[in-house]
């Protein structure tokens, strides 16, 4: 008899949930402007007009750091490769007009090699799509961007913003600040140093040409990356450096030879 009543109790139970949770939906419909079910849906919420804005960015020239290599967008290069990117997609037409050529190029994305000539230059986008009209009544579907690049030599290390001390907290030791400076000696040898950590000061460094083909690296207007170990004491390696656009910090990440090798972070502000 007891089991029948726990039946029927848990039973009722069932229901009345069933009909509160009924009573809820048609109480209080959906909120969600992102939702084409619910009441308030606003298809323009997320929609944009016609853009040709793209993006500008430096070309890694060794495949064996694309593990560790970050895009970032920039208006300076230092290397003559520079890779245009449109941020529209799937539009109709893509027209670029570089510097001083007669010829546009076409494509979301284009790849230049600016070797034989790194004159700064106008970059011009025409971007043609199919407008949204019940968003953007008055788009007619056409929009151009300009935007100017610089080119500076690898080895101009005092306009370079990734060049200099950054002082910050690294996820190795969150209660100690320490400091990474990424410096120039000469020949466009480049190194990185960790300070302040259980005593270690690790160098990263780069070379010439032909040492650069057996322990690859690079440094950019705005990113170090170096996959190399040269350090007794540290033993670092997967060394990425980025500065986000137009910003004085810096995220580094990176690891210590160890049985996991856990990769640490460090964020910081450039001092000097």
């Amino acid at each position: 008899m007891l089991h029948k009543y726990l039946f029927l109790l848990l039973l009722g139970s069932s229901f009345l949930l069933l009909t509160l949770n009924s009573c809820k939906d048609k109480n209080d419909p959906c909120q969600d402007p992102r939702n084409p079910e619910c009441e308030n849906y606003d298809p323009c919420l997320d929609a944009q007009p016609v853009s040709a804005s793209f993006h500008m960015y430096e070309e890694n020239a060794f495949l064996q750091l694309e593990q560790l290599w970050v895009d970032y967008d920039t208006d300076t290069s230092i290397t003559d490769r520079v890779r245009f990117v449109a941020q529209e997609k799937n539009a109709l037409s893509y027209t670029w007009y570089i510097g001083t050529e007669t010829q546009p190029r076409t494509g979301a994305s284009i790849l230049i090699n600016f070797a034989d000539s790194r004159t700064p230059k106008r970059i011009r986008l025409i971007v043609q799509k199919e407008p949204n009209l019940r968003c953007f009544p008055n788009d007619d579907g056409v929009d151009t961007v300009d935007r100017m690049l610089s080119f500076i030599e690898r080895y101009d290390s005092i306009n370079m913003p990734i060049v200099g001390t950054f002082r910050g907290i690294s996820t190795k030791n969150p209660n100690q600040e320490i400091e990474v400076r990424i410096g120039y000696f000469f020949r466009g040898t480049y190194y990185t140093t960790f300070t302040g950590f259980n005593d270690c000061t690790a160098y990263v460094s780069g070379g010439d040409m032909s040492f650069r083909q057996y322990n690859p690296w690079e440094v950019d207007y705005r990113v170090f990356v170096s996959p190399g170990v040269l350090s007794e004491r540290c033993n670092l390696f997967d060394v990425m450096c980025r500065m986000p656009d137009n910003s004085d910090s810096i995220y580094v990440q990176y690891k210590q030879w160890s049985k996991d090798s856990t990769l640490y972070h460090f964020r910081g502000i450039k001092i000097q």
